[in-house]
Parts: structure tokens; sequence; C-alpha cells
């Protein structure tokens, strides 16, 4: 093992496993080796750091003349990723590379903190520091960027808080922005908080029991939005609005929505394909 000695505790930063052969004693060393690393971190003693960072540490395991290097981290599961093959042809240049790991590794662990505090508040030039506690994801899956949240600070106020790349926030403010929009708070370029809508999707109520008027909201926003030459881009879920034609679609679109004709994997969005799945979608046609 080697290791980090805080003031109050010890941190493994590299934990080994080798055996005389591969397989001695008929378990597997990376197996021991990821299963010692998730006791070791699930020890009581380490909550205070557990609960700050992702528990990152390397594993070197295996067995003469095989050996691995593998990656420990705990996110919302205790993941164990293998960095090397098992067989390892250039030993040298990939111990010098495990102990460059170890002197950033180590130099990480001394000053650790609380990185989430980061993500617990905004500020505004009219509103100073607003402080907030999550909730729950609005999605149900593991790779949701999406989480329900309320402020801590003041009167309690639901936010919607979704960790994004790029945002239209110009869409979502004047000149250009859409009143039928819900309000953006701030728009920062990794987070962006947003007023919580208490509501169901169009998707979630049944189409005879829509309003009367949702087609000419919709139609209306999108009027907003095309006049500012913004795009929407997929009316079926709550997305970000692009500049026409500069921005193309993803790979691995969802095989469950009815696309546009000319809508394909790294196609431009362009305004045609909103039209289209407005009428798909929302008009009077689309419910018969």
């Amino acid at each position: 093992m080697i290791s980090k000695q805080l003031p109050d505790l010890i941190v493994l930063l590299i934990i080994l496993k080798l055996k005389r052969a591969l397989g001695e004693g008929g378990c597997d060393a990376l197996i021991q080796a990821s299963y010692s690393a998730l006791n070791y971190w699930n020890d009581d003693s380490l909550a205070s750091i557990r609960d700050k960072c992702c528990c990152t540490t390397f594993i070197l395991a295996g067995g003469k003349p095989y050996h691995v290097i593998l990656g420990v981290v705990w996110t919302d599961k205790f993941i164990v990723q293998r960095h090397t093959d098992l067989i390892l042809y250039k030993l040298a240049r990939v111990f010098t590379t495990l102990g460059e790991c170890h002197k950033i590794l180590d130099h990480y662990y001394e000053d650790i903190y609380d990185r989430r505090d980061s993500i617990k508040s905004l500020v505004s030039a009219s509103n100073g520091t607003t402080k907030f506690e999550y909730g729950d994801a609005l999605e149900n899956d593991p790779a949701t960027v999406t989480f329900l949240a309320k402020t801590t600070t003041g009167k309690p106020c639901p936010l919607v808080i979704k960790f994004v790349d790029r945002s239209g926030v110009e869409t979502l403010s004047p000149p250009c922005g859409v009143s039928r929009c819900a309000d953006l708070y701030i728009g920062p370029w990794r987070m962006v908080v947003m007023e919580y809508i208490d509501g169901r999707t169009a998707q979630q109520v049944p189409r005879d029991q829509w309003p009367t008027s949702a087609y000419n909201d919709v139609k209306a926003a999108l009027n907003e939005l095309h006049k500012a030459n913004h795009v929407f881009g997929d009316l079926c879920l709550p997305n970000v609005m692009f500049n026409a034609g500069e921005v193309c679609y993803p790979k691995g679109l969802s095989s469950a929505v009815s696309w546009p004709k000319g809508v394909t994997d790294f196609a431009p969005i362009e305004k045609e394909h909103d039209e289209a799945m407005l009428e798909a979608y929302f008009s009077v046609k689309s419910i018969d």
C-alpha cells in the first residue's frame, strides 16, 4: 500500500495486490484488490473525507508476469476501471506514469474540501447570494443532469438546476426573451438555475385534456424564437435554444421520436424541423 498521512487519518493512494503467479490461491488478484478498495473507503472513520470527494485511488494488481493498473472512484456507485491491459510490454513507461499519478494524487489530498459548496448557491447583482439545497433528480437516470432544488435563504422557492456545456441564455433574456418560457435566474457556463414550473408535460396529459390554446401558445413561442433567428430543436422535451443552421443534432437521436424529414445524426437544426414537429405533435390534425 502507498498512502498519504493527513492530520487525523491515512488515505490510501495506491493499493497493491501482487501474487507470485496469476490465479495463485484460486483468487483473482484484480477482484481482491477491488474489494479491498471498497472495504477501505466504506470504513466509518473515512466518512468525513468520503463526503467531500470521489475517493480516487489507484490499484496495481496481478501475478508475475502479468500486471494491470486500475482506477477507483466512488460517485453514485463504486466504480473500478482498468487503465491498462493485463499484459504490460512497456513496464518502465507504465510505472513512470503511475509514479506521476501518485504525485498528483498525493498533492490532491493535501487540500481537499467539499466541492459541492460551489454549486449550492447563486450570485446576482440584485439579490446577492442565494443558497439552495438539492432535492430529487428530475429524470430517473444515473446520467441525469437536471435536479429539483429549493432556496434556503429567504422565502423557500423551488428551482430547477441543470448542468450543461452550452445553453441558449440569450433566448431567455431581453431583447430576445420568450415570454412563455420559464424564467432564467442565472446561466453560467457549467450550471443553469431556472424557475421551477409545477405542472405536467404534454406527454403526461391525455390529448383530450390539453388546453384549447395549446397549439396557438406553442406556435406563438416558436414565432418569437424564429424572429430572433433561434430554433428550439426538440418540441418533445425541454431543451436549449440554438441559432438556426449553426448547430447540429447530436449522434444517437432517440428512435422514440418521429423526427421530421432531413433530421439525422449531425444534421443542422433548422426552423423547418420545429414547424414540422409542431404540426406532428400539437396540431388538431395530429389528434385524429
